[in-house]
């Protein structure tokens, strides 16, 4: 016979988050947090399970807690997110998937937000937190001034005159390279399959405080100048490349203002305006993000489809689109199942599931 749920028993919730198949689709890495009461917060692990079932394992045992992990493309790899040692910031960390400890990569002040393996494996990106030069200790009880409309983000909460810029290092322990550096921030990273080109999402028109657009830009993996791919009024978000390295499918509005978001695809080459791919689809496409759930698109290694994750009557499932006709079926669906995190490789779909109970 049940109980009531009593205050305790919030101290024995585990949450799942950010599965992540390897390459051959053989194992998912994924996220496992869990409330730590003397400290008062949660703690996040790397843990693996193979994908045909068995024992999940604990890769990861930071005092402070890991998240985020990414498969090198062989899948001999995984980098993650970690808080060890100085700045107290998430930094990456690389370990072999046959047993290790894992080797720092960055120092970043800031702290890691995001990162992507190459397309090789020798290189990571990565999104940091780049802040101005620190202020005289006596000045950082001054007011904070605000001369932009994006002055806090969800999970960092207030970052003031801070931005996000895309960084790439080498594996071999070179210093790494800043690539993007203004008042505007960067985000939505994706490597061309080439390796020479790094899509990522931003705002850097003059009014992008009163029009809220977002455009998709591309810089070259070797330094350089960011070239603007999409164009207009409209939004964008988590961008992925096609396999033959011409299309960039991402998630768009057609204004920004707009609330049910679609699946886009554009000519990476920035010559042609981006066009709906779900013209007749009249469901909300979910990116995901912190609080909300969805996943990032997801192409298939032919480039013949797109996995994407829709809102369908307060839940969120899983579907495919056919691109050579613009069919959609669904895959994961469910009347009371929610579906947070999305990852493809190997043939499979992993996702991360959630239900009332």
């Amino acid at each position: 016979m049940g109980r009531h749920l009593g205050l305790d028993d919030v101290h024995r919730f585990r949450a799942a988050a950010d599965p992540r198949l390897s390459p051959d689709g053989r194992r998912v890495a994924f996220v496992i947090s869990t409330p730590d009461e003397q400290q008062d917060r949660d703690v996040s692990h790397v843990w693996v399970v193979p994908t045909e079932g068995g024992e999940p394992a604990q890769w990861t045992h930071g005092e402070s807690g890991e998240t985020s992990p990414r498969w090198s493309p062989d899948g001999r790899r995984l980098a993650f997110l970690a808080r060890r040692g100085e700045p107290a910031a998430p930094q990456i960390w690389v370990m072999d998937a046959a047993g290790g400890e894992a080797r720092r990569l960055t120092n970043q002040v800031g702290g890691v937000l995001d990162l992507a393996w190459s397309p090789t494996g020798d290189r990571i990106a990565y999104v940091a937190l780049v802040r101005p030069p620190a202020e005289e200790p006596a000045a950082q009880a001054r007011p904070v001034v605000v001369r932009r409309l994006h002055f806090k983000m969800d999970g960092s909460g207030l970052v003031g005159e801070a931005r996000t810029h895309l960084f790439v290092a080498g594996l071999d322990g070179t210093e790494p390279r800043q690539l993007t550096d203004g008042d505007f921030s960067a985000s939505g990273l994706a490597w061309s399959p080439d390796g020479t080109e790094i899509a990522f999402v931003s705002a850097m028109h003059e009014d992008r405080d009163l029009d809220l657009a977002s455009h998709v830009f591309a810089v070259p993996a070797s330094g350089g100048e960011p070239r603007r791919i999409t164009d207009g009024p409209g939004g964008a978000a988590a961008p992925a490349w096609s396999p033959d390295g011409r299309q960039i499918v991402f998630i768009g509005r057609r204004e920004a203002a707009d609330s049910m978001p679609s699946l886009y695809a554009v000519d990476a080459a920035g010559t042609t305006p981006a066009r709906d791919l779900l013209p007749d689809f009249d469901r909300t496409v979910m990116a995901g993000a912190p609080g909300y759930p969805g996943g990032p698109p997801q192409l298939g290694a032919d480039g013949g489809a797109v996995v994407f994750c829709a809102r369908e009557r307060g839940c969120v499932h899983v579907h495919r689109l056919r691109l050579v006709d613009g069919h959609v079926e669904p895959l994961v669906t469910g009347d009371d199942r929610v579906v947070s995190g999305l990852t493809a490789a190997g043939g499979l779909v992993a996702c991360l599931c959630a239900t009332p109970e």
